[in-house]
């Protein structure tokens, strides 16, 4: 089977979203499928601004905060979600298996995952829809069919953060810019 053709399946590529310049930083170059994914899908959004590929530029800052963030993790992103949530190529691999890892900001949370790229994506997203939390999606699209397209600087929060006794429900959710939604939930 060709490489990401499940989440070619699954995911739809956004009108207007092409490939932009791929992140080439040394510590992801060699891992599986990354050139790949890269070539194919940097800058990408998809399902209407779901999921997003990083690309150079996104990557370099995306990087920045996630190691402020999780000091203690040595990750290097190549996707984010909807809701500004963080997906990294592990660089401490698991008994010589690559591993992906899930970083949100707002619960601070890290989930590990024993995966390379191509399993993450063609396997792991496909099994656990909530890592995108696709529902919450759905419902948030819902308040507004008119809704543009997240930017690829912007990302969802919750008004009330989950952590202070917020609701995780569409009207509890506003856009705000991703690096901002990183810089105060840390």
């Amino acid at each position: 089977m060709e490489r990401y053709a499940p989440f070619r399946s699954r995911y739809r590529i956004d009108p207007g979203s092409e490939p932009g310049t791929p992140w080439r930083d040394p510590e992801v170059l060699e891992r599986t499928g990354y050139l790949e994914l890269a070539a194919a899908f940097a800058g990408v959004s998809f399902n209407r601004g779901l999921y997003r590929i990083h690309d150079a530029a996104s990557a370099v800052k995306a990087q920045a905060y996630v190691s402020s963030s999780f000091p203690g993790v040595n990750v290097r992103v190549c996707g984010h979600s909807w809701l500004g949530i963080e997906f990294a190529v592990g660089l401490d691999d698991h008994d010589g298996q690559q591993t992906m890892v899930v970083l949100n900001a707002e619960t601070r949370e890290v989930t590990p995952f024993v995966a390379d790229l191509v399993t993450f994506h063609d396997q792991i997203l496909l099994q656990v829809p909530d890592l995108l939390d696709e529902t919450l999606f759905g419902e948030w699209l819902a308040t507004d069919p008119d809704r543009p397209m997240l930017r690829p600087d912007q990302c969802v929060t919750h008004r009330h953060p989950l952590v202070l006794g917020g609701s995780d429900t569409a009207d509890n959710l506003e856009v705000v810019d991703r690096v901002t939604h990183w810089t105060v939930t840390d």
